[in-house]
């Protein structure tokens, strides 16, 4: 699974992506609300899941906003 990863790291071209790439082991990504990590729940939840499968840390300083 990791190569799969990679090679979605290499498609997209948010900024996110290669920040998550370029973390390390221990590192945090910080955000003001979790909707600024992506364009759709789906696309939240893969980053999420990368998050934690590199073992970052992560922090949202605020929630989901919306109905």
């Amino acid at each position: 699974m990791k190569k799969k990863f990679q090679v979605r790291f290499l498609r997209k071209k948010r900024k996110i992506y290669s920040i998550i790439h370029d973390a390390q082991n221990g590192d945090a990504i910080i955000v003001s609300e979790l909707s600024r990590l992506g364009r759709s729940m789906l696309e939240i939840m893969e980053i999420l899941s990368i998050i934690s499968e590199k073992k970052l840390q992560y922090l949202c300083l605020v929630g989901l906003k919306g109905g």
